[in-house]
């Protein structure tokens, strides 16, 4: 569905390939004219199934023709209809114009008299093709030329008919402007009297001033300074709605519009009200610091900090219980009140706090801990690879091996089995081996490890190009010169392979 801060373009054959094969991250929908793609096979009608399938899409049509005087064209409106469903497509707008006579189309967009009779007649058509739909249809408001005699003001006129026909208003900004210079009206106070409930989406485009007093809606050229100043008037009086860049002739690349496709996403998120702005970041400030004396702002600060609090202690159990309660209260409301999370997950948590931990003045160990408590975290989530086949151990030093993508070997300067909140470990000579992983039931298992094995380890981490088992081995070997026999070392090898620490590499399984 299309809402809120999003930015479109419309869709032009010179962009397809492009689009399809290009990634746009600005772009967040595309729009298109039914009357161009409806009935359409071959090549065109594959292309627009992979478009739909990456962008969502807006249709807005060309050939309704709900002004003028001939009776709907019902079957064209069922093959509209079947059209939206076929690709998903939330939003149909039209143009409040007519583009048939009593000879048939004309195939443009021409003004409606602006007369309070032809708003009864007007809605009673807009309601029957929102039945004949079944849904809500959004009228633009055209660029014009011709002013019929005794006419309404546009205003008065758009304003009456949304109400009566109960139907949403697509709001051409660039055409808001290009009439206020040809007709003479004030464009922002055009926009400030529209109902801004009623405004379903909108659009932006450039224009030809052929005199000073004249303007042609061309759609051929970069949106001009004061329609972009008009487009944040729109944004500050109406909210922020899907906006379209419109680009109908002299159709540049996709990466010259990128940059106005930035400015639409620029004036979106800079269009927060001030007031508004500015309660919330104070709101936002307050909780963090706490102890205000504001009954609502500490309870808030309590609330929070107590909700972080039990995610992340549920994490750093060793670490916690090295400190004191009233320690551990205060880490926490640090970490509340300093440091910026950028992650919007909440199981990205404990990754937050071992960040903020790496900024304290915390003893080296208490580090060492969180570090060790973060990555049994990061295992218990990991995604484990299944094993697809089984190989008889006789095979497996012939495989081309690698660690699981849970495993951590951790190198501590202390016995971790040692800890309690009266344990100060002083760091030794010796080193002491944590291996962290998975098993094949996805629990997460831990424990301490002899420095050969630990060695042996490493070399599967340090490989720097894929190798058997049987290399692994005889690197093993040469360098350590422990006196162990290579069979011993070749079962502990097969150990690992048995407990899900190492894995045959998915890419070479079975070639040798």
């Amino acid at each position: 569905m299309v809402t809120g801060a999003t930015c479109g373009l419309g869709l032009r054959d010179e962009h397809i390939n492009d689009l399809l094969t290009g990634e746009y991250p600005q772009l967040n929908f595309l729009e298109l004219a039914p009357e161009n793609w409806m009935g359409l096979g071959g090549r065109k009608a594959i292309q627009l199934k992979k478009i739909s399938e990456k962008f969502p899409l807006v249709a807005h049509g060309l050939s309704l023709s709900i002004g003028d005087t001939q009776p709907l064209n019902k079957s064209f409106i069922h093959q509209i209809k079947q059209f939206l469903t076929d690709y998903q497509i939330d939003i149909y707008s039209e143009h409040l114009s007519f583009g048939r006579d009593q000879q048939g189309y004309l195939y443009d967009l021409l003004p409606v008299p602006f007369y309070p009779e032809n708003i009864a007649y007007l809605s009673l058509r807009i309601m029957h093709v929102q039945e004949l739909l079944g849904r809500r249809i959004a009228l633009e408001n055209i660029s014009y030329y011709h002013q019929y005699p005794d006419n309404m003001s546009e205003i008065e006129f758009i304003t009456a008919l949304l109400q009566s026909a109960d139907c949403d208003l697509l709001l051409d900004v660039n055409n808001v402007y290009v009439n206020s210079q040809n007709q003479g009206y004030d464009p922002y106070a055009f926009i400030s009297a529209l109902p801004a409930q009623r405004i379903r989406y909108l659009h932006i485009a450039g224009h030809y001033r052929q005199t000073d007093h004249h303007i042609l809606d061309t759609h051929g050229r970069p949106v001009c300074p004061e329609v972009w100043d008009l487009l944040a008037h729109t944004y500050a009086h109406v909210g922020v709605r899907p906006t379209l860049l419109e680009r109908d002739h002299f159709i540049p690349p996709l990466s010259e519009l990128k940059q106005e496709l930035a400015q639409i996403a620029a004036l979106q998120t800079q269009t927060i009200p001030l007031r508004v702005s500015l309660a919330m970041d104070n709101l936002a400030c307050e909780i963090r610091a706490g102890n205000t004396g504001e009954k609502s702002i500490d309870l808030y600060h309590h609330l929070l900090s107590g909700a972080l609090g039990e995610i992340i202690q549920t994490c750093y159990v060793r670490f916690f219980q090295c400190l004191t309660t009233e320690y551990a209260e205060s880490l926490i409301y640090d970490f509340l009140a300093m440091h910026s999370c950028v992650q919007p997950a909440h199981h990205q948590l404990p990754t937050e706090f071992l960040r903020f931990l790496q900024t304290t003045t915390l003893p080296l160990f208490l580090k060492k801990i969180a570090e060790y408590e973060w990555l049994e975290f990061t295992a218990e989530i990991s995604t484990m690879p299944s094993r697809d086949k089984e190989y008889p151990l006789a095979l497996i030093t012939t495989q081309i091996l690698m660690l699981s993508p849970s495993v951590s070997l951790v190198e501590l300067p202390f016995d971790l089995e040692r800890l309690s909140p009266d344990f100060i470990p002083i760091p030794e000579a010796r080193l002491y081996y944590r291996l962290i992983y998975t098993d094949s039931q996805g629990r997460v298992k831990h424990r301490h490890i002899q420095p050969y094995l630990a060695r042996l380890i490493q070399l599967f981490q340090q490989a720097d190009t894929v190798k058997t088992g049987e290399q692994i081995l005889e690197t093993f070997l040469l360098e350590c010169q422990l006196g162990i026999e290579k069979s011993a070392i070749t079962q502990s090898l097969l150990k690992l392979y048995e407990e899900h620490i190492l894995m045959i590499h998915p890419n070479t399984e079975g070639i040798l």
